[in-house]
């Protein structure tokens, strides 16, 4: 019986990351040289480099958009096309997207006068805050927003699919799925914001 041969190889997977404050992780293998054997081996580690690249890609889609964005447009689009503007002639809003996948939005309309006999814990509106997680998917042109918290109770809880018009390094521009409002029709929100940097 051929007795089989084992070779240890010894591989170092860098970081990614430039920054990365992590020494070089050492991954041993060990492969039986055998060759009813090297087959399935080999393939199961091209399939594992494999499915390393997807989920980086992935990673990279999603820093990608990382970082904070300030508002510069906000409409609604009626379906027969003529548009409204909500929040004021300077609306002001951020919006924050966390490499950990965290999002935060606040949307304040502009040029709100202050409002008497009120408390902090009562807000003059237009205005908009809602957090909780996203996943970018780029190739689908979505983000997808899971609402943890939102001062509009109806949405929390509730996963919203968002359409990404145009994702550059300084410009980031979406349109939500369309609201029904009981006295104009459906509407889709638009939101175009620039980073800060």
């Amino acid at each position: 019986m051929r007795k089989a041969i084992q070779k240890c190889y010894v591989v170092r997977i860098a970081s990614r990351r430039r920054c990365a404050r992590k020494p070089p992780q050492i991954l041993r293998i060990t492969i039986v040289e055998d060759k009813m054997r090297i087959l399935p081996v080999t393939t199961g580690l091209t399939l594992a480099f494999l499915t390393s690249g997807a989920a980086a890609a992935q990673q990279a889609s999603q820093l990608s958009a990382v970082g904070d964005w300030k508002l510069t447009a906000i409409y609604d689009k009626f379906e027969d096309g003529h548009l409204r503007n909500t929040w004021g002639d300077k609306p002001q809003g951020l919006l924050q997207l966390s490499a950990g996948g965290l999002i935060s939005l606040q949307v304040m309309g502009g040029n709100r006068p202050p409002k008497s006999e009120t408390v902090p814990t009562e807000p003059v509106g237009p205005v908009r805050c809602s957090y909780g997680t996203y996943v970018l998917d780029i190739s689908g042109k979505t983000l997808k927003f899971v609402v943890q918290q939102d001062s509009y109770p109806q949405f929390i809880g509730v996963t919203r699919t968002l359409k990404v018009e145009e994702l550059t390094p300084t410009t980031l521009k979406f349109s939500v799925a369309p609201i029904h409002d009981p006295k104009g029709g459906d509407f889709t929100p638009h939101l175009e914001f620039a980073r800060i940097q």
